[in-house]
Formats: C-alpha cells, sequence, structure tokens
C-alpha cells in the first residue's frame, strides 16, 4: 500500500512538471505572433517564423528572424518542425489552424491588440504561454515607461495629420495609425473626417481637408508605380510643402504588438522637430 501511494505521488509529481514544462518547439504562423516570439522567447525554443518575418517591407524584426528557419503557413511545413506549440492570427491561415487542431496540435490563436494596455496584456499571456514570463515583465515596464515619457511630451497645440497611402487609402479610428497619433498628442484627420478603419480619399477630398501633414509609405526604391503617382501630382505636393512629410519604419504600423512603441517613439520624435509651416 505505501509502495502504491509512492508510486502515485511520483506519477502525480512528473505529471505537474510536465504540465509546467515550457514548449520547446514553438512554431508561428502568423507576422504579430513572430515578433513577440522573437522578442521574448529564448532563440533554441523558436522551431519556426513566418517568411514574412524575414522581409524587411513588412517586419522590423527582419534581421533577427533570419536565424530562425521559415514557413510559409501550411500544415505540412509546421508538422516538419514537429511542435509542441503552434502560434497563430486570428484572421489568417484559418484552414492550417483547423487541421493542425483535427491533427491534435496545440495551437493558440492571437488578435491584434487596439491600444498600449491591450499590447501589455498580450505580452504577459505570451510570456506565460511560453514560460518567458520574465522577459514579458521587462518589455511591458519598459514600454510603459517609453509611454509616459511621449504622453509627458505633448505638443501644446495638436496637428492635423493626414495619412495617405497607395492608391489614397488613410486609416482612420480604431487603427494602430490612428492610437499612434492620438498618442503623441495630434490629431488624424481621417478619424475626424469620419473614416472607420480604412478607406479611400480621393485627392480632392484631401484638398479639402487641408492636413497640417502627411504620413506616407516609406519607398526603398525608385521604381515607377502607378500606385504612388499620387505623390507626384501638383495638389499634394503643394499641400505637403507647407508642413512636414513622414516615412514611418516598415512593419510598425500594421498592428499592435512590440514594434508599437518604437513606432510611437519615432512619430513623436519626428513630429517634435521644427515644424515648417507657410500658415
Amino acid at each position: 500500500m505505501i509502495r502504491l501511494l509512492f508510486t502515485i505521488l511520483l506519477l502525480a509529481t512528473a505529471t505537474l512538471h510536465a504540465v509546467a514544462e515550457p514548449p520547446r518547439r514553438i512554431v508561428s504562423i502568423n507576422l504579430l505572433t513572430d515578433q513577440w516570439l522573437l522578442k521574448l522567447a529564448p532563440r533554441d525554443r523558436v522551431a519556426s517564423v513566418t517568411w514574412l518575418s524575414q522581409d524587411p517591407a513588412y517586419s522590423p524584426l527582419w534581421l533577427e528572424a533570419r536565424s530562425v528557419p521559415s514557413n510559409r503557413g501550411s500544415a505540412e511545413e509546421v508538422l516538419r518542425f514537429k511542435p509542441d506549440l503552434v502560434l497563430a492570427g486570428r484572421y489568417a491561415a484559418t484552414e492550417t489552424v483547423r487541421m493542425l487542431e483535427r491533427l491534435g496540435v496545440r495551437v493558440v490563436v492571437f488578435d491584434y491588440a487596439p491600444d498600449f494596455e491591450g499590447i501589455a496584456v498580450q505580452a504577459r499571456e505570451i510570456g506565460s504561454l511560453i514560460g518567458a514570463q520574465e522577459a514579458a515583465e521587462e518589455f511591458v515596464a519598459t514600454m510603459q515607461t517609453r509611454l509616459a515619457r511621449v504622453r509627458e511630451s505633448r505638443p501644446a497645440r495638436p496637428l492635423r495629420l493626414l495619412e495617405y497611402g497607395q492608391n489614397g487609402w488613410t486609416h482612420g479610428r480604431g487603427t494602430v495609425l490612428d492610437l499612434l497619433l492620438r498618442e503623441a498628442g495630434h490629431v488624424n484627420v481621417a478619424a475626424e473626417h469620419g473614416v472607420e478603419w480604412m478607406a479611400q480619399l480621393p485627392l480632392e477630398e484631401v484638398v479639402k481637408l487641408q492636413p497640417e501633414g502627411f504620413i506616407v509609405p516609406r519607398r526603398d526604391d525608385d521604381a515607377p508605380s502607378l500606385a504612388h503617382g499620387v505623390f507626384d501630382h501638383a495638389a499634394f505636393r503643394k499641400l505637403a510643402a507647407h508642413g512636414r512629410v513622414i516615412q514611418m519604419p516598415h512593419g510598425t504600423t500594421d498592428f499592435g504588438g512590440p514594434a508599437t512603441i518604437d513606432a510611437l517613439e519615432y512619430l513623436a520624435a519626428e513630429l517634435g522637430k521644427e515644424w515648417r509651416t507657410a500658415r
């Protein structure tokens, strides 16, 4: 009887240890979760991240990502890495997620965080999930310090700024770009105009709105593009000449995640420089 109880105790202890053991082969099939793994996880636990995370046009952590094997989000690729945990996004690779779940693979799905409070929550959730609680707490503490610094340096007079992208697309309420402008102490003209999420604004409408500055896509080459043709229009050039035109770093305004605080600091610093205006 004593031997039986001792055996049961050993088994229970082993089970608890197994449960507490952090995942050792983590695969990410989403750009957001790629960045969280690259930011928080020990590198020897990251089995694979998406190919997008290795492209500087999409990911601010592309250099770190290139030291990790990549995947394109198919179930067959993921299974080759023999993962004990797969991280995914809510709206991408949904068929892969369903197939992996049917095969008994542990998959955890994350949404994008809508604000800095949500980013802190998500950092702690992922840190707890992958056994990187200390790294997550350090990230959150540093982020909150940096965020407070930006908030303390908000200008006395907000500027009216418009993000204007390829083919005239802009981001309004509910987007990361809107969050960044508000946190930096400025006004998102698209949100002021009633744009929810995203919309296309014809150049004629932009002229009527009279923004004091623009946030435009970063271009790393001079290759001709019809989508960028609007920036060569005389009306846009005239508006842009009265204020600053800011190009945000790649991959920092697509979703709320670990790079969002970097984007906020960059935007605040650019807007804090001497402002050219003919008004």
